[in-house]
């Protein structure tokens, strides 16, 4: 049984999804737009076509009663018509192309991928296109259909019905204003589809930002794969956290016997404190709980380092110092006469071993 995708998408995955060429886009947006610059290329060059238009009924009429319709004529003629379509239809050509690539960069924020044009064998496999084809997108994409034809076809009768009476009314014209009635309505006509088509876009663009989140769920299995690859494997991550504080630990233990006290509680907690006269106040170089201070005390007893038993201390030191840093102000009074009955002490037990010396 498959598992349901219930989560929501890792930035890993969006990613790869993203390399792969895909992104959230609306083709109905992109023709849209594509299709409005098209019309709007029209309404700007249609003077130009009027000029065009003329030049070319203009050369074709002056050159009538000399134009050979025969076998050897057929090809000349046949590239002045192609050339002419070209000259009118250049423009729409540029204007489409450079709207419909300017759309879907905007849409897809610049993504380029090989991967959607690769060829798969699964897209013609006909039971995956029977699949796709009455599946809920494949539903969804014939509603679009005939919903697009359903509103264009209204929208143009309702327009033209509208328009009715002036249309009747077109006869009795000037035959130079045809064109210009006629290309007046057919532009208005034109906006008012566009216009529906924007609306219905925009809906199928969000329509197809949902999708493409939902295709971006991912199951719980998957998931947890995911964030493991992105954070690393837990065990292999605790593993390393264990042997840095091992490395920390032995570090942190090799300063003991260079510190002057260790103050204890009296073995539940330990701090290593140690002054030089450079220091702004006594540093403390190790410090735990538990079976680290029992390491420290045993250190201690080791190198025969003072152990001062004040358990307030101890514990005020632990909980407010951190290693390498220097005690609070608070406590210098207490530390300065533990440290002055430590010195007191060493400079008498080194005058009673020089007294002793002097005797023997």
């Amino acid at each position: 049984m498959d598992e349901e995708k219930t989560e929501q998408a890792t930035p890993r995955s969006r990613q790869r999804a993203r390399e792969r060429g895909q992104v959230a886009k609306s083709r109905e947006l992109t023709g849209t737009f594509v299709l409005l610059i098209g019309f709007l290329t029209m309404f700007l060059i249609i003077g130009w076509w009027g000029q065009l238009a003329t030049g070319m009924f203009r050369d074709f009429l002056g050159n009538l009663s000399v134009a050979a319709i025969n076998q050897e004529g057929m090809p000349q003629l046949t590239l002045y018509a192609l050339t002419i379509i070209f000259s009118f239809l250049w423009p729409i050509f540029l204007a489409t192309a450079f709207a419909a690539i300017l759309f879907n960069l905007i849409q897809t924020r610049g993504v380029a991928s090989t991967e959607q044009i690769r060829p798969k064998l699964n897209n013609i496999n006909p039971m995956n296109g029977l699949k796709r084809l009455f599946s809920t997108r494949g539903l969804v994409e014939l509603v679009k259909a005939v919903l697009k034809i359903g509103l264009v076809g209204f929208t143009a009768t309702m327009y033209i019905r509208s328009q009715l009476p002036d249309i009747i009314q077109a006869h009795t014209l000037d035959p130079t204003a045809y064109m210009p009635f006629f290309g007046t309505h057919a532009l208005r006509l034109a906006m008012w589809l566009v216009a529906v088509l924007i609306i219905l876009s925009i809906l199928d663009f969000i329509y197809q930002n949902f999708q493409y989140e939902k295709d971006l769920m991912l199951t719980k299995t998957e998931a947890k794969e995911e964030y493991k690859q992105m954070e690393g494997d837990p065990l292999v991550k605790s593993r390393m956290r264990q042997r840095q504080r091992q490395i920390a630990l032995t570090k942190m233990l090799r300063e003991v016997p260079q510190a002057d006290v260790v103050i204890t509680n009296p073995t539940h907690v330990a701090v290593a404190l140690k002054y030089e006269p450079d220091m702004p106040a006594p540093q403390v170089v190790a410090k735990g709980k538990g079976s680290i201070a029992e390491r420290i005390v045993a250190l201690a007893e080791e190198f025969d380092i003072h152990i001062h038993r004040d358990p307030p201390l101890a514990r005020a030191i632990y909980q407010m110092v951190e290693v390498g840093g220097v005690i609070p102000y608070e406590f210098y009074v207490a530390i300065a006469e533990v440290l002055a009955y430590i010195y007191r002490t060493k400079r008498k037990y080194r005058k009673d071993r020089e007294r002793l010396a002097a005797v023997t």
